[in-house]
């Protein structure tokens, strides 16, 4: 349940029973948890259009059993997570259009059910972690211009069914 939303944040309780959460065009929304969690249970996160949030979660987390994560049009955010080791139910990451980015959490490698990756025009996106080497299906890259290099491990990616890297 979402409890209030104030001029910056929303106010979610980490034992909310919220499910899936969709937040499109809040251009004053800066954090989405002031207190540092997402709900536990959260299972499908979409973003769109806040282009002055800046972290998802104070602790630099996520929930445990998120499966979907999708970011769009968030140019102040800095950091999706700073790892995701223990999101072992993640399936699909779709990162666009937030430029303060640099890299993607640490831990990527850990995770055995991600299946897509999709990364656009995020501008300052430096490098990139291991990846799970078993279950990715597809990885995009598009418009990421200070990408240095690909992960070490591209050749033992034996789930891979879509590679593209554009830009």
């Amino acid at each position: 349940m979402v409890s209030s939303v104030e001029e910056d944040s929303i106010k979610i309780s980490s034992t909310s029973l919220l499910s899936h959460l969709t937040i499109r065009k809040c251009p004053s929304l800066i954090s989405l948890s002031s207190r540092g969690e997402l709900p536990v249970r959260l299972q499908r996160l979409k973003i769109w259009s806040c282009p002055k949030l800046t972290y998802l979660s104070s602790s630099g987390t996520l929930p445990v059993g998120l499966t979907y994560l999708q970011v769009d049009l968030c140019q102040m955010l800095e950091y999706v997570a700073y790892s995701v080791h223990n999101n072992t139910c993640l399936k699909f990451i779709f990162v666009g259009r937030c430029e303060k980015i640099q890299y993607l959490p640490n831990g990527l490698d850990k995770l055995s059910h991600l299946q897509q990756i999709q990364i656009e025009c995020s501008q300052n996106l430096v490098s990139i972690s291991k990846l799970p080497f078993t279950s990715l299906h597809v990885l995009c890259l598009s418009w990421c211009r200070k990408l240095q290099a690909l992960p070490n491990g591209m050749h033992i990616l034996t789930s891979l069914r879509e590679l593209e890297i554009s830009n």
